[in-house]
């Protein structure tokens, strides 16, 4: 689902002069909190119109099948470019690299509330289709 906001900003690293620019989803991490509430209306788009062609799972394909078999390693690899200055102690990015891990599994689930809550994201998707098994 698409985020509402992106925040960017430029910080200067303790290691040198060169800026660096920082990209923070806000509202994918819960701003400050770095942390992922489980709710059907959060971090989606205000308005349904972005919404309307999607009609069923396929329109998810192939990324939901990528954010299902995103690797541990593959993470890591990420995570361990980013500079210590933009996140404080490893503890607190380890915690965060352990809970995306760990969302990967009901990322459907979280498409599907959304899609049958009372918002009715998805006008063009019939409501009578579950979601498909995950990939794992």
């Amino acid at each position: 689902m698409p985020m509402a906001g992106r925040l960017y900003s430029t910080k200067r690293c303790a290691s040198g002069n060169t800026p660096h620019r920082l990209s923070t989803l806000a509202i994918a991490v819960n701003a400050g909190e770095w942390s992922f509430p489980d709710a059907s209306l959060r971090g989606v788009y205000a308005l349904n119109n972005v919404y309307e062609r999607i009609e069923s799972w396929d329109d998810f394909a192939p990324w939901l099948e990528r954010i299902e078999r995103f690797s541990a390693r593959q993470l890591q690899g990420i995570a361990d470019e980013i500079p210590c200055e933009w996140y404080g102690e490893r503890a607190q990015l380890q915690r965060l690299l352990n809970c995306l891990l760990g969302r990967r599994s009901i990322v459907r689930k979280l498409i599907e509330d959304f899609r049958t809550s009372s918002r009715n994201p998805f006008p063009n998707w019939p409501t009578t289709t579950s979601p498909p098994a995950t990939n794992d």
